[in-house]
């Protein structure tokens, strides 16, 4: 997994942590009717995350069958909200002169 995928690693945790808590482990996450884990997942797929999906969705092959679902699941939704939500446009410097 490269420092990329790496990066989202506490998110997964604390989504892990809330399906625990919730006694939710054999429900999918996005699934969830738990608001703990509905927050983790939100948080998980934030278009701020997309880089970080896409890379550990890459390297899906060293991940377990349930993980690899997740994790493609997770980019699914992250690159939908990021199509609804896009970064603003990086503004031009130096600034065009009329």
């Amino acid at each position: 997994m490269n420092n990329i995928a790496e990066s989202i690693w506490p998110l997964w945790l604390a989504l892990a942590r809330a399906r625990a808590e919730a006694l939710e482990i054999d429900c999918d996450p996005w699934e969830s009717a738990a608001a703990p884990v509905q927050d983790a997942w939100d948080k998980l797929t934030r278009p701020e995350n997309l880089n970080a999906l896409q890379a550990m969705v890459r390297d899906a092959h060293e991940l377990n069958s349930t993980a690899r679902e997740a994790a493609i699941k997770a980019l699914s939704i992250c690159q939908a909200r990021t199509d609804v939500n896009p970064a603003p446009p990086t503004p031009e410097f130096p600034p065009s002169l009329p």
